[in-house]
């Protein structure tokens, strides 16, 4: 984590037929509001095993948790998806201050 990005990852999902699964992912903020995060050009990328991706929206000093769900996506549209996962643990987005050095 650094000012406002938030670096996420998790076991990636797997079905039998081989496709790419792709995956919805949103923020949760404390005072109730959801916002989908991780799209575009900064979709959860995969890489042994594991699915990545940068919440590059977070606004420092505030509190959030995170979902995740796997989704099938055939002819632009979902044709399959799993539950959407549990919460994660909440977490403070930290605030980064920089020392000024010089003469």
């Amino acid at each position: 984590m650094s000012d406002g990005r938030v670096q996420l990852s998790w076991s990636a999902v797997t079905i039998t037929s081989g496709e790419a699964v792709s995956y919805v992912v949103t923020r949760h903020a404390t005072n109730g509001t959801a916002s989908f995060v991780c799209t575009g050009a900064n979709t959860p990328t995969l890489a042994n095993g594991i699915v990545s991706c940068v919440d590059d929206t977070a606004v420092a000093g505030e509190t959030y948790s995170y979902t995740e769900q796997p989704v099938l996506v055939r002819s632009g549209s979902a044709s399959w998806s799993r539950p959407v996962s549990a919460k994660s643990e909440a977490f403070l987005v930290p605030r980064l201050s920089y020392a000024s050095v010089g003469p």
